[in-house]
């Protein structure tokens, strides 16, 4: 699944956005994750006996919201050619975090919610560009877990 030229700019311009408050839009969207997905939150040791109200102003959903959207950021300047940045991280998540794939998909659907809410110039080409450029990613970490899991 290919993107063109025209599909990545407008996942740029809107990930603009996104960019300039990394860690506000990412603590918005794991909020929004653990309010959508509760089962979620067992996955993260250090937020999982946290209420939602308590989440809302732990430091560690802001500083682990930025870690996502900046390596968010880093893979989607590469325009695709993202393996260097998302191996490793794949990795972690598979072998020593063993979060199951669907958590990645369902927190990429939970990005673009929260940009159509957040930015209203974020249009449905927008969305439905940045939606195909996070299934990429999901597709690349699939494929990353396939490889990690008949290692074990």
């Amino acid at each position: 699944m290919a993107m063109s030229e025209g599909e990545w700019n407008l996942v740029l311009k809107g990930w603009a956005k996104v960019e300039s408050d990394p860690a506000g839009v990412g603590q918005a969207v794991l909020l929004r994750f653990f309010k959508d997905h509760p089962e979620g939150k067992s996955h993260f040791p250090k937020f999982e006996h946290l209420s939602l109200a308590e989440l809302q102003t732990y430091a560690g959903v802001r500083t682990h919201g930025e870690a996502v959207v900046n390596l968010l950021t880093k893979m989607f300047s590469t325009r695709g050619k993202h393996a260097s940045l998302l191996k490793p991280m794949a990795e972690e998540h598979c072998k020593t975090l063993k979060i199951p794939v669907k958590y990645f998909e369902m927190i990429c659907e939970v990005i673009v919610k929260v940009m159509t809410e957040s930015y209203p110039d974020f249009g449905p080409d927008g969305q439905a560009a940045t939606r195909k450029a996070l299934k990429i990613v999901c597709k690349d970490i699939a494929g990353y877990y396939e490889s990690c899991e008949s290692t074990r």
